[in-house]
């Protein structure tokens, strides 16, 4: 596992007709991202529920803050970028810093994720154990990635974010369907104060 320290979470505004084409820009931007050796993995998508439904979500993980600020400037400068802000048809409306905790799955994907889920709450203590002892639940029931932590920046600082990526909308309901049932599960939520909770599909 390559060491991961924090997420960036970026989201913009798009309209319908240009998606593919800001899809395109995003796949050049992440692309920029790995091969400059900046950020470790990225990944994009569309959001398809909550308050942002519509909007393209930006996943990039860094092994540090200062390959975390050398990436933000590769992505100024890129062509890719340039070009979605200047077409008038994508808007940047936020990117927030999440502060990785050792919540992983320990198994490489052995496919492409198609589906993810993004949860936000408020805990009194980190909740890392309580985190860590479902990744089991989510391995067995098809997760592929996990990334857990506490929100650095914007008007949710202090809270934590649990992003789960999945093959698929079936594995996503079995997951929870067996976290329902799981005395981890129940014992973990408990204390826990649950923000939103949205479904977002990755690029094609």
């Amino acid at each position: 596992m390559p060491d991961l320290k924090y997420t960036t979470i970026t989201l913009a505004s798009c309209d319908p007709d240009y998606l593919e084409t800001a899809y395109t820009h995003c796949t050049d931007i992440a692309a920029g991202l790995i091969t400059s050796g900046h950020a470790v993995s990225a990944r994009f998508g569309q959001i398809l529920t909550g308050d942002h439904v519509g909007c393209i979500i930006f996943f990039a993980t860094y092994p540090g803050l200062e390959a975390m600020g050398a990436g933000w400037d590769h992505v100024s400068q890129s062509d890719a970028f340039k070009a979605m802000g200047s077409s008038g048809k994508a808007r940047l409306m936020l990117r927030n810093v999440l502060k990785l905790e050792d919540v992983f799955l320990t198994e490489p994907p052995a496919m492409e994720p198609t589906v993810g889920v993004v949860t936000r709450f408020s805990s009194p203590t980190p909740y890392v154990e309580e985190m860590k002892s479902l990744l089991p639940i989510f391995a067995a029931n098809g997760a592929l990635i996990t990334r857990y932590g506490t929100l650095m920046t914007g008007s949710a600082a202090g809270q934590r974010l649990m992003a789960v990526a999945y093959p698929s909308m079936e594995a996503v309901e079995a997951t929870y369907d067996a976290l329902a049932e799981s005395d981890a599960y129940i014992n973990a939520v408990t204390g826990a104060e649950v923000s939103f909770r949205n479904f977002f599909r990755f690029a094609p």
